[in-house]
């Protein structure tokens, strides 16, 4: 369940999606993004960016890395959220 939702896209130029989940779920922890995990630990980076470019507008994935849930749409927002594990 996600307990609290920010949002977070920071940038340098670079659009690709998985680098935005990259630097979002960084700045979220307070780290560098090159000391975050790769990516690929949590789900396959090439398959997120073409499941979100083919997807239609409603589309919606979900998934955990570094203990945050990341929400991103066909929108390539990204949106973090916290685990619940009270419930």
């Amino acid at each position: 369940m996600i307990r609290q939702e920010r949002s977070g896209t920071p940038s340098n130029g670079d659009d690709r999606l998985t680098t935005k989940v990259v630097r979002a779920v960084a700045a979220d922890v307070g780290a560098d993004p090159t000391d975050l995990p790769p990516l690929w630990t949590a789900l396959d980076p090439d398959a997120l960016d073409r499941l979100v470019d083919s997807g239609g507008e409603s589309l919606t994935v979900t998934f955990e890395y570094r203990g945050r849930l990341v929400t991103v749409g066909s929108d390539r927002e990204v949106r973090l959220g916290e685990r619940d594990d009270a419930e």
